[in-house]
């Protein structure tokens, strides 16, 4: 609507006051042929009485000194009141509820162990707080930015990792919300929520390199190898020192089997990884306990 009204502005301001009106044509209608001066438009006659009485009280207002032009409430309002606008009806919801059907959708999309970081995340910083019973047409910048500082201050020793898990779900959860039109959420300046919320306050976490000198690696070796000292961890003992030679991750190791190792060739074939996560049910919700499984590492 502030288009249509801007356009006619534009339109109108060519024309002295009190002489006749010209209309600019409007989106979605058909032009007509011009010749010359003249002009020709498809609005109605409703619509060009909105423009008039817009720019009549326009006029009256700046000449009385109180402001130089309207804002966009009352823009809307005057078209409200003159039938051109129609605001619809938006259901209301709160974070609450949206996170419930984003996350529904996350677990068709993403991986089963990153669906269990993320409810692991909003259920300790987000379920019980404020900011999830609020309708997320009530929120603004200044809503997420107060929320995401009392997590910050209030938890303490939130490292940066942590704290970009948590901001995650309140940024996926309302664009994705303003994506789909849903509870009549706004827009948000998310580069002007980051500078004011305090990172500062962040723990920094260093990277740490723990170095195991190749002498106790080798001792290592051949006590498990050779000696067999560890006969009941032997398995776990063999998994360390390959750990050490080849640097396999966690979950590379144990799901290896014998198939995988080539002693011909001296090699070992790393296809695939062991991983961990809950079943869930049509609702999102936790079937069981944990489920391990083999799968094929890509």
């Amino acid at each position: 609507m502030a288009g249509v009204f801007h356009a006619a502005y534009v339109g109108l301001g060519r024309v002295g006051l009190g002489t006749e009106w010209y209309t600019p044509y409007q989106p979605g209608f058909d032009k007509t042929a011009q010749s010359g001066s003249g002009h020709a438009s498809r609005t109605s006659v409703r619509e060009r009485n909105c423009f008039v009485q817009f720019y009549q009280s326009h006029t009256e207002i700046c000449q009385q000194g109180r402001r130089h032009s309207m804002n966009l409430d009352e823009w809307i309002d005057l078209g409200i009141s003159n039938g051109v606008v129609n605001m619809p009806e938006v259901e209301e919801k709160t974070f609450e509820e949206i996170y419930r059907q984003w996350f529904l959708m996350k677990i068709n999309v993403i991986k089963a162990q990153s669906c269990d970081r993320i409810e692991v995340t909003y259920n300790r910083y987000y379920v019980g707080s404020w900011f999830v019973k609020q309708n997320v047409s009530a929120l603004d910048e200044a809503a997420v930015i107060r929320f995401l500082t009392g997590v910050i201050v209030g938890w303490g020793n939130i490292t940066s990792k942590e704290f970009s898990r948590i901001y995650q779900i309140a940024n996926n959860v309302l664009v994705y919300a303003r994506f789909l039109q849903l509870g009549g959420v706004r827009l948000f300046d998310w580069e002007m929520i980051r500078r004011y919320v305090p990172e500062g306050k962040l723990v920094k976490d260093p990277h740490k390199d723990f170095a195991v000198p190749r002498a106790d690696i080798e001792r290592l070796l051949r006590m498990v190898v050779e000696q067999d000292i560890y006969p009941v961890k032997r398995s776990a003992c063999l998994c360390l020192v390959m750990n050490f030679y080849l640097g396999l991750r966690v979950g590379e190791l144990a799901s290896l089997t014998w198939q995988d190792v080539d002693l011909e060739d001296r090699v070992i074939r790393i296809c695939k990884t062991e991983t961990k996560a809950y079943r869930r049910d049509e609702n999102g919700e936790r079937c069981g306990a944990m489920v391990y499984a083999v799968v094929e590492d890509v």
